[in-house]
């Protein structure tokens, strides 16, 4: 696990694939309002890969893919 070291910004992680998976790396921004950003993603031409999924609580984040494919993860705190 990675920390900031304060109480701002997003800790990660560093994690094997699965067997099977490619290696990919995804980061995260954060964001005020995941369904906002997921439909601004989407006027730029880009598509949601995971709709806002609750992980804690005042905690949830969602995916999308940009327009090559990448995929970007959003983070929110309420």
């Amino acid at each position: 696990m990675v920390t900031t070291g304060s109480d701002a910004g997003i800790g990660g992680g560093i994690v094997s694939a699965p067997p099977d998976a490619p290696a990919w790396v995804t980061f995260y921004v954060a964001v005020c309002v995941l369904d906002a950003a997921l439909a601004r993603a989407g006027e730029l031409g880009g598509r949601t890969a995971m709709v806002p999924t609750e992980i804690g609580p005042g905690m949830a984040f969602a995916m999308f893919a940009d327009p090559d494919g990448n995929v970007i993860g959003l983070f929110a705190e309420s």
